[in-house]
């Protein structure tokens, strides 16, 4: 978060992007990222919490649900596949606010 954080002073302040790369030994990528996603990276800092961590919450979230609806399915004796699994969990991940980019239902997620 600090690095993060010292990336968007240095966009405040006018560095290049290259400079900025160069001095954090980063892609320019990387600064490009930063700087799309500043004002979530500086609101984050406000809050003292991280972005990884808000986003392992909120998948957490969608775990739970997930697991309670199969639970509760499963007692009632309905057979649950894999893909009514990832769809659910779609749903979920939706209603809690969830990215499709911070959550994926691959096989390898069931």
């Amino acid at each position: 978060m600090n690095t993060k954080l010292a990336i968007i002073k240095h966009l405040d302040e006018r560095h290049s992007t290259r400079a900025i790369a160069d001095k954090f030994n980063i892609s320019k990528g990387i600064v490009q990222v930063a700087k799309e996603n500043s004002d979530l990276i500086l609101k984050e800092a406000k809050n003292n919490r991280s972005l990884s961590k808000a986003k392992i919450i909120k998948q957490s979230n969608v775990n739970v649900i997930l697991w309670r609806g199969f639970a509760a399915a499963r007692v009632r004796g309905y057979l649950i596949s894999g893909p009514i699994l990832q769809g659910k969990a779609k749903q979920s991940a939706s209603k809690l606010g969830v990215e499709g980019g911070d959550f994926l239902t691959s096989e390898g997620w069931l």
